[in-house]
């Protein structure tokens, strides 16, 4: 899947720099002995290399409008209970 977006426009001095985002190639192996948490770490350091080059590089209306459309499509998991209810 190939697609094109414009990025922001500078002001003044400002460089916007191009995103080249490649999603590909397979998630590594992790073993599971030694927790969760190598997943974790993971997972938070690809989410954040994604979001500081949109942030980067979008216009501020296509980033604001993405988060919003990101949180919709999880919307029907915000909706389940964190814990259990009973004693």
């Amino acid at each position: 899947m190939d697609i094109t977006i414009s990025k922001a426009q500078p002001t003044g001095d400002q460089v916007i720099p191009d995103a080249h985002i490649h999603i590909t190639g397979e998630q590594p192996e992790f073993d599971f002995r030694s927790g969760l948490a190598v997943w974790g770490i993971y997972f938070d350091e690809q989410a954040e290399a994604m979001e500081l080059a949109l942030h980067g590089s979008l216009p501020g209306g296509t980033y604001d409008r993405l988060l919003g459309r990101m949180l919709e499509r999880k919307a029907s998991h915000l909706r389940l209970a964190h814990g259990s209810r009973g004693g």
